[in-house]
């Protein structure tokens, strides 16, 4: 190989690298999802992190609902249920990550209005 196609490719992945760290890298994002391993139904389940909403829609017994956050600045992920008859709780997930270069998931076990169980496989860096 040239010189400069291996110095043009050198540039490339480190711009990459820089706009993965940056928050910027369009596939950085942390897989949230929410297991309904209780017997209660709701009507409506949204994680909620720093600057957005994910809604999910309704989460029934045994039910996995997911999506790809993506908070504005340092956060904790917080899950609100609003139960059929409009009564509404948010369970704080008790974990953090931030809006640049995080990547992995974190599932969240909810039994009947409580968090259980939380599974925090959350990383800096790439996938």
């Amino acid at each position: 190989m040239n010189k400069l196609l291996v110095g043009s490719l050198c540039i490339a992945l480190l711009s990459l690298f820089a706009l993965k760290m940056l928050g910027v890298w369009p596939f950085n994002g942390v897989a949230v999802v929410i297991h309904n391993t209780g017997s209660e139904h709701y009507a409506s389940c949204t994680v909620l992190v720093t600057g957005a909403r994910y809604p999910l829609g309704s989460l029934e017994p045994g039910d996995k609902l997911s999506t790809s956050a993506w908070p504005t600045g340092d956060s904790t992920v917080l899950i609100e249920l609003i139960t059929d008859d409009g009564s509404s709780r948010i369970l704080d997930a008790d974990c953090y990550f931030g809006n640049g270069g995080y990547s992995g998931a974190i599932t969240i076990d909810i039994a009947n209005g409580a968090v259980s169980t939380v599974t925090d496989d959350i990383r800096i860096g790439f996938p």
